[in-house]
């Protein structure tokens, strides 16, 4: 099958050629001409904050096994056990013992896997398809439990509320919908986007979803009602994924800019520019202690690492055309889905 997606971003981001070249004059132009500003990174240069000494300094890749050929578009760590949920654009399912280099099942999708939300127990994980479709699994078994169906086109993003009741998922059709898991029936469809929805993500407490979409948008939804709560204003290219810190201080977005953001939930605005990539950000993801952001390019092929409390740069590694990266929900690993099938296991 051949992975259409990276021809449809092509696509788009040709409309926003001219844009991209003027965006660094535009934002001389709108920055106060009494702060200094690194080309490589938007904070200040006035007074240099060092960064605190990490573990992740210096990396080391453990091991590497490939899944298949495909690239691998979603990946998440088991909580206790060295064992990781992955889903490829060709449509392998697989649960991977990564400390045996060893498949505990495979499962072939006619269609396309684009995310992978795992409930807090562990006990199910659900899929979203290139067609439209939400499967529900039992993770030990890979048994299929139910299919959820309402969206039209690619389900591009899934997220699971803390308490496991609620899962939110986003779509290419523009909508997010909210379905209640014990029932498997849909409580509200969200509509306010007007671009292809592509990443949806829940705060710490539950009672807020964020969701990104392709024309640069970011909005805050209130759960318990269904309305919108605030819309963010920074991104002027296609944002590709978002994540809420582990303490809610920062909700990240990655776009096709080059650029992450750190944003206040609260107030709406923009806490810290990360500029490093030169090309498309297409994934972000925190660690568990939220000191650390880790983002990947598909594009210039790299995994950057930053320092929350300072926005600068900490290490960076290689990798193919990365669209899926986790860590091991005690900080200990990372591991990052390729664009040829492969999985890597890094420690500090």
């Amino acid at each position: 099958m051949i992975d259409l997606l990276p021809i449809y971003y092509l696509i788009n981001m040709i409309q926003f050629r001219l844009l991209y070249r003027l965006l660094p004059l535009l934002l001389i132009a709108c920055s106060s001409p009494h702060t200094a500003f690194s080309p490589s990174q938007s904070t200040p240069l006035s007074s240099p904050v060092p960064s605190p000494a990490s573990p992740w300094q210096v990396v080391q890749r453990k091991q590497t096994f490939i899944v298949d050929n495909s690239p691998i578009r979603a990946l998440i760590v088991h909580p206790d056990q060295p064992t990781v949920l992955i889903g490829t654009f060709d449509g392998n399912l697989a649960y991977w013992n990564f400390r045996e280099m060893k498949p505990l099942y495979e499962k072939q999708e006619a269609n396309g896997i684009e995310a992978i939300a795992v409930t807090p127990t562990y006990q199910t994980f659900f899929t979203g398809d290139t067609d439209g479709n939400i499967k529900q699994w039992d993770t030990q078994t890979g048994r299929l439990l139910r299919t959820y169906e309402g969206h039209r086109v690619v389900v591009s993003a899934l997220s699971i509320s803390p308490d496991g009741k609620i899962l939110a998922s986003a779509s290419w059709d523009k909508t997010l919908k909210l379905w209640d898991i014990a029932s498997g029936k849909l409580i509200r469809t969200l509509r306010d986007h007007d671009n292809q929805v592509t990443s949806v993500a829940f705060n710490k407490n539950g009672k807020i979803l964020a969701s990104s979409d392709y024309g640069g948008a970011l909005r805050l939804w209130n759960v318990q009602n269904g309305k919108l709560h605030r819309v963010f204003a920074g991104h002027l290219f296609p944002i590709s994924k978002i994540a809420f810190s582990p303490n809610d201080q920062f909700l990240a977005s990655a776009s096709h800019d080059g650029t992450i953001k750190l944003w206040d939930p609260v107030s709406g605005q923009v806490v810290r520019t990360l500029s490093g990539h030169s090309e498309a950000v297409t994934d972000i993801t925190f660690s568990p202690d939220g000191k650390l952001l880790v983002s990947a390019s598909r594009q210039n092929e790299t995994v950057q690492f930053w320092h929350i409390s300072t926005g600068m740069p900490l290490n960076s590694v290689k990798g193919n055309a990365v669209v899926a990266m986790s860590f091991s929900p005690d900080g200990r690993l990372f591991l990052i889905g390729d664009g040829n099938g492969k999985v890597q296991v890094w420690e500090p």
